[in-house]
């Protein structure tokens, strides 16, 4: 008889597609809206002084279906005092990614999501919140990885901060 590895690879497809579904019709079922933009950030005419790329701008690439997890307003305390901040986790399937985007492109650091969905009926006339990608990673074991498998892409952002770069517009009154 032969031993049974559930982690081996070579055996395991089966399992691997029935968890890649399941994430998929999640993400479909449960998920929000959102836009999402492309940082057009280049090395080549990035500002060490000032730490930026001033000549980079956003590109509105798609909008698709993200599963998302906000933490409004967590504290933080740094060495200037109390700040409020926002968080926010997104997860997108892979194969939904690209077919939005073409095979081959990542999520990146510096992107933008705006929550379009979410925000459609924010009171007082502000418009979406916009979030930007500060890390992605695919192998989220505790979440997303139980038969070591890449599903989605597990993205951690923070509140946009509007730095009049072209090519986003954040809307009245935010």
């Amino acid at each position: 008889m032969q031993k049974v590895r559930y982690l081996n690879t070579s055996i395991n497809d089966n399992e691997r597609s029935l968890i890649s579904g399941y994430w998929k019709e999640q993400i479909e079922h449960y998920g929000t809206s959102v836009t999402y933009f492309t940082h057009g950030y280049s090395l080549t005419s990035h500002n060490f002084l000032y730490g930026e790329d001033s000549t980079s701008t956003f590109s509105k690439i798609a909008n698709f279906i993200i599963l998302t997890d906000i933490t409004n307003d967590a504290l933080m305390l740094s060495k200037f005092g109390i700040m409020a901040d926002c968080d926010m986790t997104a997860v997108v399937h892979i194969s939904s990614f690209y077919e939005q985007f073409g095979c081959g492109y990542e999520p990146k650091a510096g992107d933008l999501i705006q929550l379009t969905e979410y925000g459609a009926e924010r009171p007082g006339g502000r418009s979406a919140p916009i979030y930007e990608i500060t890390e992605r990673d695919e192998e989220y074991l505790p979440m997303t990885n139980p038969l070591i498998g890449h599903y989605v892409w597990y993205m951690k952002c923070k509140r946009y901060e509007y730095s009049y770069e072209p090519g986003i517009e954040t809307g009245s009154y935010n």
